[in-house]
């Protein structure tokens, strides 16, 4: 038969626990609760940052939206342009045509110089509505190439923005999820 001892208060016979094992058991029990509550508090964070990012992509379509619409106002406006400058090449064919008649008048009417002098005028006048239209051409076509760069830079710089947020929020994330997995592993311990 073995001899008897007294057993150490650190020791575990298995049949009862021990105030050390209550001691570990109710530390164990306020580390769950504790990660528990962290999660839950995390888990609710997340959710938020969720709906943030995706207000955020809400916004970005929006622009979008916007963006291709304007783009397509622009584009009519090209349409409208083009049909300028075919009505500017009539109008200088007719001018042309006018000039090529002005020649047979003064070959015919050469001693009509009052008659000369009017048709000069009405080609004055030709031209300078020609030079107006063109100008106005020149003028509308810049408008329009301004326009379309103001445009891509403000798009450029949402589209910025809003992918230097999102990204922030997928560190935030991926941060919060280490802090979690680590303040879970510190909660369960080392296997007992």
């Amino acid at each position: 038969m073995a001899g008897h001892h007294t057993a150490s208060p650190f020791s575990y016979t298995g049949n009862e626990p021990t105030p050390l094992r209550h001691i570990l058991d109710a530390k164990t029990t306020q580390f769950n609760h504790m990660a528990d509550t962290r999660n839950k508090s995390l888990e609710i964070l997340c959710s938020e940052k969720d709906a943030e990012a995706a207000s955020l992509q809400s916004r970005f379509n929006q622009l979008k939206e916007d963006f291709e619409y304007n783009l397509r106002l622009i584009e009519e406006r090209d349409s409208e342009l083009s049909r300028l400058e075919s009505s500017a090449e009539e109008l200088r064919a007719v001018l042309t045509a006018k000039d090529d008649q002005l020649g047979q008048c003064k070959k015919l009417l050469s001693g009509i110089e009052e008659q000369v002098q009017e048709g000069k005028a009405r080609e004055a006048r030709q031209d300078q509505v020609a030079q107006q239209l063109q100008e106005q051409l020149q003028t509308s076509r810049r408008s329009r190439e301004q326009e379309i760069m103001r445009m891509r830079e403000q798009f450029e710089q949402e589209r910025r923005q809003i992918e230097r947020k999102v990204s922030k929020q997928k560190e935030d994330e991926e941060m919060r999820h280490l802090e979690l997995k680590q303040t879970y592993d510190e909660a369960r311990g080392p296997p007992v």
